[in-house]
């Protein structure tokens, strides 16, 4: 299973190495991250077109696009030409196509975290090593693709509105403004905002969820399976000295920082800190699954915080997560 380690790269100053799950790459790279003479045409255009990027303002970023186009197929995935004509790509067990690539979806996804990353960074006045952020790992409803999202300093708000939140959930059952996340120096939390669905911690012994209250702040650790509606991901830390470290390097306080959008909620709830329990192991694990195909929304400034439309398609009458075990708890469309 993907622990979060999937999206790291390492920038060297002639060669930048990725690995990406099953998928591994060795792109070459001119110093400054700008891509090599020969592609940069082809790179910038799928950086602008494909991934959403802003040019020029993310100009040192296009190697995320470099990436992108070296990078081949993930395990399961094949290139086809539909019935119309169309060149789709098709992942027969799960019984989904994607017209868009699913390498371009990837890389999407380590662009809006990346952008996350500097904006925390900038606001901080310091840098943060990218191996040492602990982040949620999931696999997209849509897509079948694994994706990650950062747990930043303070507070992150989670949710399904691209303009009010700064983890996107791309869920048709969670609400705009979800929960949130938080990290207070080296400890977690997770938190509801009077969802509809509710947010949900794995509890062990058993295989259920313990639902979270709104206003209560439930402390989560490593390995600690969450779900936000009927989105399943699982917190992963890094090793708890360096997460100790990089908290105690920080050159303001914390607990008074929050995500980009976390100013515009008011919760009415005073907060509390509750401990969730042991991790439950992954053979523990109920997983839920509701709508595919959630909302697209527009947002402002292009490529920030948008997964895109990438036309996920149900070619095959069978559901994509059939697979998996149906919960007592129930979803329903949320506004």
């Amino acid at each position: 299973e993907d622990d979060g380690r999937s999206h790291l790269y390492a920038a060297e100053s002639t060669e930048r190495s990725f690995d990406m799950g099953s998928t591994s790459l060795n792109a070459p790279a001119a110093p400054g991250g700008q891509p090599s003479s020969s592609m940069s045409k082809e790179v910038y255009f799928h950086a602008k077109n494909d991934i959403g990027m802003s040019m020029p303002y993310d100009k040192d970023l296009l190697w995320i696009a470099e990436a992108s186009l070296h990078m081949p197929l993930p395990e399961g995935w094949e290139e086809v030409t539909s019935a119309q004509g169309e060149r789709v790509y098709r992942n027969t067990k799960l019984k989904i196509e994607l017209l868009m690539r699913p390498q371009t979806l990837i890389c999407k996804n380590l662009y809006q975290e990346t952008l996350r990353k500097q904006e925390m960074e900038s606001a901080m006045g310091m840098s943060m090593e990218e191996e040492k952020i602990a982040r949620i790992v999931l696999v997209d409803q849509a897509t079948g693709l694994n994706f990650f999202h950062y747990v930043l300093p303070g507070k992150n708000l989670v949710g399904k509105s691209r303009e009010q939140v700064d983890i996107v959930l791309d869920s048709r059952a969670c609400s705009k403004k979800h929960g949130y996340l938080e990290r207070r120096e080296a400890r977690f939390f997770v938190g509801d905002l009077g969802s509809t669905n509710g947010t949900f911690v794995g509890t062990f012994p058993g295989t259920s969820f313990r639902r979270v209250e709104p206003g209560a702040g439930v402390e989560i650790v490593d390995g600690q399976l969450l779900m936000f509606a009927d989105v399943e991901c699982t917190l992963v830390v890094p090793d708890g000295k360096e997460e100790q470290n990089m908290a105690s390097s920080l050159s303001l306080d914390v607990h008074e920082l929050h995500g980009k959008f976390a100013s515009v909620q008011h919760e009415e709830v005073p907060e509390h800190q509750e401990r969730a329990g042991p991790v439950a192991p992954a053979a523990a694990r109920h997983e839920v699954h509701g709508g595919h195909g959630a909302e697209e929304e527009e947002r402002g400034r292009p490529g920030k915080h948008d997964g895109g439309k990438h036309d996920a398609r149900q070619s095959f009458d069978v559901d994509p997560m059939s697979h998996v075990q149906e919960s007592a708890i129930p979803v329903q469309d949320s506004m």
